[in-house]
């Protein structure tokens, strides 16, 4: 994650991944594609990225993700 990255309200999908997951690994992030899809974690597409928003990840984990 980049210097800043933890204060962004919004989050790649490896960004996502590796606060889901603990990794940034191709998997990790097919996980977390996989969930965008389902609709298990809210997402924003951008073009052909997703984005997802911090309070996703402290809805499912609290505020200290």
């Amino acid at each position: 994650m980049g210097e800043l990255g933890y204060m962004t309200a919004l989050l790649t999908v490896y960004e996502a991944a590796e606060l889901l997951f603990g990794s940034r690994s191709t998997v990790a992030h097919k996980k977390t594609l996989r969930l965008i899809h389902s609709k298990q974690i809210h997402a924003l597409k951008d073009g052909q990225r997703y984005l997802v928003p911090r309070a996703e990840i402290e809805r499912l984990f609290g505020p200290a993700a």
